[in-house]
């Protein structure tokens, strides 16, 4: 049942005035009701919510897979065994190396990077040899790498790429280093 909205007095169902105060009643439109196919339907909050983690957990599996398993792909052997180590070795110190078989868009490359250490009493630049061997210890080539005004006691890094489509890439086995004092001039 429904009240007069000037009032309050019941009205019948049927009533165009109010029979106490006489104000016209506001005939309310009747509810039209659609077929369920025009309503359209909503997506649950749980569904997406899944959806949003599934996206996330096969963002973290690719990303996981780039960074341990494709990108740093170690080499395979005991590079370490065979490195040797000449040069100024009463002036520089190589304090630590690593030499790693990693990949990119342009295609595979090993990378040699390490630490050297100037142990003189003064302030030198220098140069490092890069010398890669294969398993038998024959001279495939070399690469070299410069640190300019290494101060007494002070260590730098150095980085060495040997790519894929270099001479003798897989015939690779093992690097010896030379490091020495480099005499840097502008001439």
């Amino acid at each position: 049942m429904v009240n007069c909205s000037n009032c309050g007095s019941p009205l019948r169902d049927d009533a165009k005035f109010c029979e106490n105060c006489g104000v016209q009643v506001q005939q309310q439109p009747a509810p039209q009701y659609y077929p369920q196919q025009y309503y359209p339907q909503q997506e649950s909050n749980v569904s997406m919510i899944a959806a949003a983690i599934v996206v996330i957990v096969a963002i973290i599996i690719v990303i996981s897979l780039l960074v341990f398993v494709i990108i740093p792909k170690l080499t395979e052997g005991d590079l370490s065994g065979n490195d040797v180590v000449t040069g100024d070795t009463d002036k520089f110190e190589l304090v630590t190396y690593d030499t790693v078989e990693k990949s990119d868009w342009m295609g595979n490359y090993y990378e040699v990077t390490g630490t050297v250490k100037n142990i003189a009493d003064e302030m030198m630049d220098v140069v490092i040899k890069v010398s890669f061997y294969d398993d038998n210890d024959n001279y495939l080539g070399a690469k070299y790498d410069y640190i300019y005004n290494l101060a007494s006691s002070y260590s730098n890094n150095f980085k060495i790429t040997y790519y894929e489509s270099e001479p003798y890439y897989n015939d690779f086995d093992h690097v010896k280093f030379e490091i020495e004092e480099y005499e840097f001039s502008l001439t």
